[in-house]
């Protein structure tokens, strides 16, 4: 009887919990929406007919029709093969990615799993002890001068950093170990000075490019998905709240003709620089993707992949951070979707494999 009562409390809980979830992404779905609808347009009525019966069909509810309205608002008609953000979170995800993908929050295991040469990693603090890139034990009295050797500034990303918070940089001349010990476990990064070509939009916080792979039925990775973030002048990183978004073509690198603020409203030009999107190729983007693509081979148990790249002043190809747990898809999936077809995410609606397998 006591395992029953805890079975039905844990029960109660998940089912609160999913509650809360879907209505946080109803809301957020909801004032895209509303911006979106101001510059273009209502979306038509039998546009919402088609994404509430796409939802309840062949996704399994009402609740991932607002994503579905926002996309089809942005795109200008509805599109079958869309997959909204809260069902790539709540279902897709946990089949795909399993433990495997939270992995990647663990900052100091960058090059544990990639080895050297393209993550920017100089050395990591985990629980009061500091490593350096080879994983070999640093004395405290080595690190300033290991982590400053080439460069008066340097990047330190605590783990669980995402959406530009807990994110700091350290000038030479204020690093204090002890300070930098408080902040937690976490990765020390060399700075990066952007591409001259990226930095005409903005030279305040590095411009990074997201590109989005999967790992294939046959388990080769392909790119799905790409955009690019800048940041607004004064802004030290990128930050959620600040940044414009805007697609790039898989083919060729190209910049879409209008980028998007944080409110999913358009700009054809970058609103400090006043530097226009259109026509605007990034650079190195051959060997930005055959990177990611490799990078992916080694970790094909995580099947979808937020990768996080910029190319430097010198034309190196460098990768900031992986994203193997909470890469969004909504911003691509409007302006790029549907991006995910041929994946047959769609069986996952509904209790997943467990229903795929037991029909």
């Amino acid at each position: 009887m006591y395992t029953a009562a805890i079975r039905e409390l844990n029960r109660a809980r998940s089912i609160l919990h999913s509650k809360r979830f879907h209505r946080s992404n109803r809301l957020q779905a909801q004032k895209a929406l509303k911006h979106v609808e101001n510059e273009k347009g209502a979306l038509g009525k039998n546009h919402r007919t088609m994404c509430d019966e796409y939802a309840s069909d062949v996704l399994g509810g009402r609740e991932y029709a607002p994503w579905l309205y926002v996309y089809s608002a942005v795109s200008g008609g509805f599109k079958e093969g869309w997959i909204p953000e809260n069902f790539y979170r709540k279902t897709v995800a946990p089949e795909i990615k399993g433990p495997y993908g939270p992995i990647s929050r663990l900052k100091p295991l960058n090059r544990v799993f990639f080895g050297q040469g393209y993550f920017p990693d100089l050395a990591s603090h985990i629980h009061g002890v500091f490593v350096d890139s080879e994983h070999g034990v640093l004395r405290k009295e080595q690190v300033k001068p290991m982590l400053f050797a080439r460069s008066e500034r340097v990047i330190f990303k605590i783990d669980q950093s995402s959406r530009g918070r807990g994110i700091y940089i350290f000038e030479k001349h204020e690093f204090d170990i002890d300070e930098v010990m408080l902040l937690g476990n976490g990765v020390f990064q060399s700075y990066i000075e952007q591409h001259d070509s990226l930095a005409e939009f903005t030279n305040s916080a590095v411009a990074t490019l997201r590109v989005t792979t999967t790992t294939e039925p046959d388990g080769t990775p392909r790119i799905r998905a790409c955009r690019l973030r800048l940041g607004r002048d004064g802004d030290s990183h990128l930050k959620v709240a600040n940044q414009i978004k805007i697609s790039v073509n898989l083919d060729d690198g190209q910049l879409a003709q209008y980028g998007y603020y944080p409110n999913w409203t358009t700009t054809p030009v970058h609103p400090d620089s006043r530097k226009s999107f259109s026509g605007f190729f990034y650079p190195k983007f051959d060997e930005v993707c055959q990177i990611a693509l490799k990078l992916h081979a080694m970790v094909p148990y995580v099947q979808c992949v937020g990768w996080d790249i910029c190319v430097d002043r010198f034309g190196e190809v460098k990768v900031m951070e992986w994203n193997g747990a909470e890469n969004d898809i909504k911003f691509d999936e409007a302006t790029q979707g549907p991006c995910f077809k041929g994946l047959d995410w769609e069986r996952f609606a509904r209790g997943g494999a467990f229903n795929r397998n037991n029909p």
